[in-house]
């Protein structure tokens, strides 16, 4: 199959499927025990979505750096229903584990859009859209400060890679200076 020309994508604000991409992101903290049961039975797997999936999660794919930190944050946040241990977990871990393959696909799918056949797109929302139909979330205010707090999170992919790249070490150091010279109360 052909890849598809986009224009470069370098930050999530110019990302042309922002709303979806928010949608899914924005849903994950409201993820319940019932929805991870429902999201890995709608879950399978099929050669098509392996081959969709490895298309998403391409190096060339449009900030596939942030996708792999929203996996890594999938992960922090559903680690205990994954681990089993706790006897607040109400889900077996095997599936919460298959759960969360559906929501990484759902990230994936969402970021990587413009890459991505229609077919390919909604074969890998398949399980999200089952439990979530629709994305119900407004960008949250962020107050008067909302454009700096905006580009430090589009700073912070930049400052996960900042042992292997000069360029994000200096912008880390520079960011922690400006925190350490600020008034107490602002910090």
């Amino acid at each position: 199959m052909a890849r598809r020309k986009t224009a470069t994508i370098v930050s999530l604000d110019e990302h042309p499927n922002l709303s979806e991409i928010l949608g899914v992101l924005a849903q994950l903290p409201h993820v319940t025990d019932a929805d991870l049961t429902r999201l890995a039975d709608a879950w399978h797997n099929t050669v098509f979505l392996a081959e969709a999936r490895a298309r998403a999660l391409d190096p060339d794919t449009p900030l596939v750096l942030e996708v792999l930190a929203a996996f890594e944050a999938v992960q922090a946040l559903f680690a205990d229903d994954v681990a089993g241990e706790h006897d607040y977990v109400a889900v077996e871990p095997e599936v919460a584990s298959i759960a969360l393959k559906a929501i990484r696909d759902a990230i994936a799918a969402a970021y990587a859009r413009p890459v991505l056949s229609r077919g390919e797109h909604q074969a890998l929302l398949a399980a999200w859209r089952q439990v979530y139909p629709n994305d119900l979330v407004e960008e949250p205010d962020l107050g008067e400060r909302g454009a700096q707090v905006k580009a430090l999170l589009t700073a912070m992919p930049k400052l996960a890679t900042r042992c292997h790249d000069v360029a994000a070490a200096a912008l880390y150091d520079e960011i922690l200076h400006t925190s350490w010279t600020l008034d107490h109360d602002v910090r």
